[in-house]
């Protein structure tokens, strides 16, 4: 809606709070928000995202179930009777939750011998922190792909990972058995 309210006559335009990115999962809602101020007459506002017209005439643009399509730069053109001001073009990450796309697999191997475990992750905002766990036991390092060498006995059982995304949403891979 076009904003009117008496102001500074010989006060410049000015953008007094700039959009703000953000990074969100497929689904969520996200609101972009603007504030202007020494305006003269009505304001107008003309949103983009990636250079195509969006939105309306608002000071809020609201993507109230953002999808991967609405990932992208985004900014605001803002209009008063005299002048024309551009705010910031902000970033919108849109990703699905992570998950894990290929489960790790356990396998028979003679004592002496060397096995690569790894999972394949799917969406998830980056970067990814890979936690492997043998039992309860932290072991790797921060990788989809554990690497065990000079396996023996004792290393038999369950290994599985935790992967976690930036926004802290974990996932937890099934249990890869070796023998």
């Amino acid at each position: 809606t076009p904003k009117t309210l008496p102001c500074c006559t010989s006060c410049p335009l000015k953008i007094s709070r700039q959009p703000v990115g953000g990074e969100i999962y497929t689904g969520s809602a996200f609101t972009f928000h603007i504030e202007v101020t020494n305006f003269e007459g009505v304001v107008h506002y003309a949103w983009s995202h990636d250079g195509e017209a969006v939105g309306t005439d608002a000071q809020d643009l609201a993507l109230p179930a953002a999808a991967t399509a609405d990932a992208g730069q985004y900014w605001c053109v803002v209009t008063d009777a005299s002048e024309t001001k551009t705010s910031y073009h902000v970033q919108l990450t849109v990703a699905d939750l992570p998950g894990i796309a290929t489960q790790p697999m356990g396998d028979v191997r003679l004592e002496g011998s060397n096995i690569n475990i790894f999972v394949e992750t799917s969406g998830g905002i980056q970067p990814l922190h890979f936690a492997w766990f043998f039992g309860q036991d932290p072991v790797g390092t921060d990788d989809p792909t554990l690497a065990l060498t000079g396996l023996d006995v004792a290393q038999s059982g369950d290994y599985y990972c935790v992967v976690t995304d930036k926004l802290g949403t974990a996932v937890t891979s099934d249990p890869a058995t070796l023998v």
